[in-house]
């Protein structure tokens, strides 16, 4: 789950323009470098992952396009009241421009919460038509509420960050559980559903008194897209339970 800011307004008068240093050729190149690097390693990764649950490469494709799409794309899906007794009632922070302004509301603040189509919408619709297609139900169901169980333990909340979890537990929970329970051909399966719903309501539907003190305007489940812990936690639980 990430979390944001709402809008503020801005103020009058001019600014004058920041001065530069001098620029270095090639400065840049490194971290481009490096962020393809990272962008072939997670589609490369993620698509032996959907290979291994059973997923034509055509399927593979598609999903991992829609979850890239699906990252820029919030749908609302409710509003909560704040806690007052910890957020402080009438009260909001926004984080601009990197400066926090506290804002006085003549109404209880309210939060924002929205679904991440990339990062929560697809990997659990893809979740669901694993377990219909494969008929694991029971075994899905422990997985899932094992892996939630073990993530909630753990979530914590950061302010202005959202729920954060240790970045494998979440996958490793889910392979272990899987291999438990399934034999070989089914475990990957199992994992992948455990590390995607499993995350999803052990991090986010269940910290939602968390969600309601946090100093935001709004939080996305799964806001991270295709590099949030829904996502990346199902990718590596099938990995972890195809390496038996």
């Amino acid at each position: 789950m990430s979390v944001g800011a709402g809008g503020v307004g801005g103020v009058g008068g001019r600014v004058p323009p920041a001065r530069r240093g001098p620029r270095i050729p090639g400065a840049g190149r490194p971290a481009l470098v490096l962020g393809l690097a990272v962008a072939v390693v997670v589609v490369h990764a993620t698509n032996v992952a959907f290979s291994v649950v059973g997923l034509s490469p055509a399927w593979a494709v598609g999903v991992l396009a829609g979850s890239l799409l699906g990252s820029a794309v919030n749908v609302p899906v409710l509003s909560l009241v704040a806690e007052p007794e910890d957020a402080g009632p009438g009260r909001v922070e926004m984080d601009r421009a990197g400066m926090v302004w506290t804002l006085g509301l003549d109404q209880p603040r309210r939060v924002a919460v929205a679904v991440n189509v990339g990062g929560a919408v697809i990997p659990s619709a893809v979740s669901v038509y694993l377990l219909v297609r494969t008929g694991l139900w029971w075994g899905g169901l422990f997985v899932i509420a094992l892996v939630a169980l073990v993530v909630h333990r753990f979530a914590t909340p950061v302010r202005r960050v959202g729920i954060v979890v240790p970045m494998v537990l979440p996958a490793l929970t889910a392979a272990a559980a899987a291999l438990a329970v399934a034999d070989r051909p089914d475990a990957p399966v199992l994992a992948y559903v455990g590390g995607t719903l499993g995350t999803l309501v052990g991090a986010d539907l269940t910290n939602f008194a968390a969600v309601r003190r946090m100093p935001a305007a709004r939080v996305s489940i799964g806001g991270g897209g295709t590099f949030d812990g829904v996502f990346v936690s199902g990718v590596l639980a099938v990995l972890m339970a195809a390496l038996r």
